[in-house]
């Protein structure tokens, strides 16, 4: 089974092209849109990579790394 990648960024337009380039390789992909949400998928899903915004709504970047 190919890598699962969460992309935690509140831009979408920036997570869209991230995700293009992650699946272009290979990666399967999940998205958050803030970092309370990229904790709670990354509890349920434990992806193999997790890209993150520094600057998201509810938890920043580095709070969601922290709790990692």
């Amino acid at each position: 089974m190919n890598p699962l990648a969460l992309i935690a960024e509140d831009d979408k337009d920036i997570a869209d092209i991230i995700r293009a380039y992650l699946e272009r390789e290979g990666f399967r992909t999940v998205q958050a849109s803030d970092g309370r949400t990229a904790l709670d998928v990354h509890l349920a899903l434990k992806p193999d990579i997790l890209l993150l915004d520094i600057s998201m709504p509810l938890v920043d970047g580095w709070d969601v790394l922290a709790e990692v």
